[in-house]
C-alpha cells in the first residue's frame, strides 16, 4: 500500500498518484490529507486512489469492516 498526502512541497498528491497509474503501477493508494472537500475526494478516487482518509482520523473510522 502506498501511504500518498495530497501537500506535498514539490508535486501535489495528485500528481503524482497520475503518474503512479500512468506508469501502470497498481498498488492501492490511500490519499491521506487535512483537505476535507468532496471535490478532493472525489478528484482523487478519479484518479485512482482506492481509500481516501483525512486528518485527523480515528483509526477505528478506517479499519476493514468498519462499514466506511
Amino acid at each position: 500500500m502506498i501511504l500518498l498526502d495530497l501537500m506535498l512541497p514539490l508535486k501535489n498528491g495528485y500528481g503524482v498518484l497520475k503518474e503512479i497509474r500512468e506508469r501502470r503501477i497498481w498498488t492501492p493508494v490511500l490519499m491521506l490529507t487535512a483537505k476535507d472537500g468532496e471535490y478532493d475526494q472525489t478528484d482523487a478516487f478519479d484518479l485512482g486512489a482506492d481509500d481516501y482518509l483525512t486528518k485527523p482520523f480515528s483509526l477505528l473510522s478506517w479499519l476493514p469492516g468498519s462499514g466506511h
